[in-house]
């Protein structure tokens, strides 16, 4: 079952309300869990932008109803008005932004017809998704734009960037070792700061899938090495007989593939800097109280 839309919330959040006594969060959630079939993954998932997708939808469903006195404001807790259970005894099909225009309360910002505005009543989404569509739009984009810069860096350059990567996931501070004669390994990082055990690194920059016989033979380079652990990072991919081979050796080895390796990147900024930041700002209401 795919995330309900938060205009899918809000009839069955009214219903619920429909015995007229306050609830509380926990108990909404609960219920439209129950009601939608929600998994756990569903109920966990997170936001491009911050935040649970589950709450703030819910959230922008108990807004839209607040303005239109069907529910009354309360911090926390979930009461419906008279109007509401007036609604229900007409048994409404569907509550959704456009059902409630009916209602003066709603601000006049929600009749304008401008784009932005019309957008937002066809796609059934919320400001949130629609903000949360734009940063997968621009990531994806950001993501084929990285790989192709990384498959024209020359090979030391990648090599080094590689390294700041993995200590930015938390390692030691990494050594560049790649040359000629290097036995197919192009940096070692400490594990931790201390250095008690040394992982070993190849990057390769390749436009088809990294040849079997390359991790076959960094597979070899760590038996050389007498070392137990190893990353094997590419712009490209592996093929599934690379990762069997992985699987069924004795060492311990990580291959990062190149969507694998921009996602890392994007979320250390390594490589990366941020272009704009957008702060949303939402009534204070402890201020108020």
């Amino acid at each position: 079952m795919t995330l309900p839309t938060f205009e899918d919330i809000m009839l069955p959040l009214v219903d619920f309300l429909g015995d007229a006594r306050e609830k509380n969060y926990s108990e909404v959630i609960d219920y439209l869990i129950n009601y939608f079939e929600l998994q756990q993954e569903d109920v966990e998932k997170e936001k491009l932008s911050g935040g649970n997708y589950l709450y703030n939808r819910i959230g922008w469903a108990k807004d839209y109803l607040t303005r239109a006195d069907i529910l009354e404001k309360h911090r926390g807790k979930f009461k419906i008005t008279s109007r509401g259970l007036d609604i229900l005894k007409h048994k409404p099909s569907k509550i959704n932004r456009k059902f409630l225009l009916q209602f003066k309360e709603l601000d006049d910002a929600e009749l304008e017809s401008d784009e932005a505005q019309s957008e937002l009543f066809d796609s059934g989404k919320s400001p949130d998704d629609l903000i949360d569509a734009g940063i997968f739009q621009i990531n994806a984009i950001l993501i084929q734009d990285l790989l192709k810069k990384l498959k024209s860096t020359d090979s030391t350059f990648f090599e080094r960037l590689v390294l700041d990567l993995v200590e930015k996931l938390g390692y030691g501070k990494g050594k560049h070792v790649g040359k000629s004669g290097d036995k197919g390994i192009d940096g070692e990082i400490p594990q931790d700061k201390l250095g008690l055990d040394m992982i070993y690194l190849q990057a390769k920059r390749h436009s088809s899938n990294v040849p079997i016989k390359d991790v076959r033979d960094f597979i070899g380079s760590l038996s050389i090495k007498k070392a137990r652990k190893g990353i094997l990072i590419t712009t490209s991919d592996f093929s599934s007989e690379a990762y069997k081979d992985v699987t069924a050796s004795e060492k311990s080895i990580v291959l990062i593939n190149g969507k694998r390796l921009v996602k890392y990147m994007i979320e250390n900024n390594v490589g990366i800097k941020v272009k704009n930041a957008i702060n949303i700002k939402e009534i204070d209401e402890e201020y108020f109280e």
